[in-house]
């Protein structure tokens, strides 16, 4: 059993590809360590490739997974968490798992392999001056570090604008053995002056690793059409495989929200995410303050949020003046907390202008939550306006008072009930696994 730097049993992290440093007028190569389980003695490209199948014996491929940065149990962004997961499935399923991702502060699940693909400036980090220029250069040293240790038969599976290192590999049959997940693509969304400079760069790596990836997994048959339009591909390349969550029905730890209760009252509303403009919540806060002024809260409650971000200054600031609505902030909470925090609550809400799948509503539904939400992204397959939560009209601050009076007007869990029975049914680790198995298993190689 392998033990890595994190001291997680059967994980290791090694470095990554050969760099050459500029250290004044001194070229100095640093050399990487060389996986005995990922690099056996290397095939020439020209020789044929036997095909090996996902579900088999020990000789089945690994799964290279190229992602920005990667979270298991951390709070992080949507990306990260989805990461996470992802890895967390594939071993589940008994496949070999080699993650190149930034070094983490967490261990990973046993039996994965870590190879440290660093952020080449650790100040430009997203949103800030920089990312995208550094994202590209991440990209790059992507590119090397896989065809460092590609064996014939392996797949690569990237996240994000990761893709975009396909179009630096020299072994073709990475590509034709990739798969991509776009994510949210907030980089085709309007932003400041220094956002677009950034999203000009990533939208363009986005578009040539699509062209170059083959196949891009669709988390949501709503967010077809936006990866079409955004990276310029048709159908034959989507493939739907839906966001996930644990299976919910057998968890006997969660309890219907008509009985839920805790030693103190409870926040009547709860938000989860990066605090971001795309996020929609000025606009909630907004929607707040309005319903405050026509009289609608009869006393006061209380509106928690998990997470942090640029806009928490703002939000802090528009919600300061309320008398009816408390706002806090929570920094750092675990999982159990915010699902602690979900169960109880009257109310989840999602208001983002733009998103993803949004794996946060997912998690909502499946705490039995009464959901309210905007119709972005991936959120119209899983919100279903009066069956499983509320649905915003549109991504409007007036839209957004609407919906979350009539969230708040609920008498009973009714919505929340019905939104975790469609995760139990729709959403869960196990369908997902077998559609990644035949996924993998479907695509093409040389023969």
């Amino acid at each position: 059993m392998l033990r890595g730097r994190s001291g997680g049993p059967g994980n290791t992290s090694v470095r990554g590809p050969p760099r050459l440093a500029l250290i004044g007028q001194t070229v100095v190569h640093v050399q990487h360590l060389r996986l005995q389980d990922l690099s056996s003695r290397r095939t020439r490209l020209s020789n044929p490739v036997v095909r090996r199948p996902i579900s088999g014996d020990s000789r089945r491929p690994v799964v290279h997974i190229g992602v920005r940065s990667v979270a298991f149990d951390r709070p992080r962004g949507g990306l990260e968490r989805a990461a996470g997961v992802h890895v967390r499935m594939l071993r589940e399923l008994g496949i070999r798992v080699c993650v190149h991702s930034t070094p983490r502060a967490e261990p990973g699940p046993d039996g994965v392999v870590f190879r440290d693909v660093r952020w080449p400036v650790s100040f430009a980090g997203p949103g800030r001056p920089g990312f995208g220029l550094s994202y590209w250069v991440w990209a790059v040293s992507l590119a090397r570090s896989l065809e460092s240790c590609w064996t014939p038969g392996d797949i690569a599976h990237l996240h994000g604008a990761a893709v975009a290192a396909l179009t630096r590999v020299r072994n073709t049959e990475i590509s034709r053995r990739s798969v991509s997940n776009p994510h949210g693509m907030e980089e085709f969304q309007a932003g400041t002056v220094w956002q677009e400079t950034n999203r000009r760069v990533v939208r363009g790596m986005s578009k040539r690793g699509a062209q170059a990836v083959a196949k891009i997994i669709s988390t949501d048959n709503a967010m077809n059409e936006a990866i079409k339009r955004n990276l310029g591909v048709d159908d034959s390349k989507l493939v739907v495989v839906p966001n996930t969550v644990q299976s919910v029905l057998a968890d006997q730890a969660l309890v219907d929200a008509d009985t839920r209760s805790t030693g103190s009252e409870p926040p009547a509303i709860v938000t989860v995410g990066r605090m971001v403009a795309n996020k929609g919540y000025d606009n909630l806060a907004r929607a707040l303050l309005a319903l405050e002024d026509r009289g609608f809260f009869t006393r006061r409650m209380a509106w928690s949020h998990f997470g942090s971000g640029p806009a928490e200054a703002t939000v802090s600031k528009m919600m300061s003046g309320s008398r009816k609505v408390s706002f806090s902030v929570v920094h750092g909470a675990d999982d159990e907390s915010v699902s602690s925090a979900l169960r109880s609550c009257r109310i989840f809400v999602q208001p983002s202008r733009y998103e993803g799948s949004s794996l946060t509503t997912l998690e909502a539904m499946a705490q039995g939550t009464n959901v309210v939400a905007t119709p972005v992204g991936g959120i119209p397959d899983k919100i279903l306006d009066g069956q499983t939560g509320v649905l915003a009209a549109d991504t409007s601050w007036q839209a957004l008072e609407d919906a979350v009076a009539r969230g708040l007007a609920l008498d009973d869990n009714t919505l929340g009930r019905a939104a975790r029975m469609l995760v139990a049914s729709s959403f869960t680790h196990k369908r997902a696994m077998e559609q990644y198995a035949e996924l993998y298993d479907a695509l093409e190689v040389e023969m």
